[in-house]
């Protein structure tokens, strides 16, 4: 019809189709339960239900049904994944904790918005960054000094804001997350990471049962488009203090 100028009807007519197809799909989208935020899957749970289903996609013979074995490992991969109990950021001013009732929230508001945001997308939360400030009924208590929370483990976690702090958290707390450098100050805990040791990491994730952490810096590698740590002869103290 083109050729003859006879396209605009038609095209009118599939215009008006697209308009009723895209008001039906943000009708179905706005519904309740219509879209829902799940926290992300291990790599193992994901390839487990990948190569799961392209067997039982790609085979046509009754063996294709053995593709039903990997897609439910990788489901129970997904259901019994650990996520961690303590989030920093790349320079040790945000730090979000793992409450006992199992959501993540934030020692207090943070400055990077961005990187708290994604730590709340990726473990299933819908709320904002300044929605998901602790508070003293989820058992974390701040001052001007420093945020204390009690993990579902009993440990006790310490965010230190000043130096006024460290002899109190020191004494006390199992982990101690620093935003001014430690040095030698503390002593005490199982853990201590202070901002000198998120720079040059790039953040730390943190899991208290067992006690172990992961790096931005050592899961990225060394990568073109990536910042270089700063030299280690700049600090007095690297890795994390894990003292008796």
């Amino acid at each position: 019809l083109m050729p003859f100028g006879l396209d605009r009807i038609p095209l009118l007519v599939m215009g008006k189709g697209v308009t009723m197809m895209s008001a039906v799909a943000h009708w179905v989208a706005g519904l309740p339960g219509a879209t829902a935020q799940l926290s992300v899957w291990p790599l193992s749970a994901m390839l487990c239900v990948a190569v799961g289903g392209l067997w039982l996609a790609l085979w046509q013979k009754t063996w294709r049904w053995l593709g039903v074995a990997p897609i439910a490992v990788g489901l129970w991969l997904a259901y019994t994944a650990t996520p961690p109990d303590i989030l920093v950021d790349r320079d040790g001013q945000a730090v979000a904790i793992r409450t006992p009732a199992g959501d993540l929230r934030l020692f207090r508001k943070s400055k990077d918005e961005f990187a708290a945001s994604e730590w709340l997308k990726r473990d299933g939360e819908t709320l904002k960054p300044d929605d998901a400030i602790a508070t003293p009924q989820e058992g974390i208590r701040c001052d001007a000094y420093a945020c204390r929370a009690q993990t579902a483990g009993g440990q006790i976690v310490s965010n230190v804001l000043r130096i006024e702090a460290f002899g109190e958290e020191c004494a006390t707390a199992a982990v101690v997350v620093s935003a001014i450098p430690v040095r030698k100050y503390c002593k005490g805990p199982q853990l201590v990471i202070d901002n000198r040791d998120a720079v040059r990491a790039n953040g730390y994730a943190v899991w208290l049962t067992p006690l172990r952490t992961v790096t931005v810096q050592d899961s990225r590698g060394v990568r073109p488009w990536s910042a270089s740590p700063p030299p280690k002869r700049q600090y007095r103290r690297i890795k994390p203090t894990s003292l008796p």
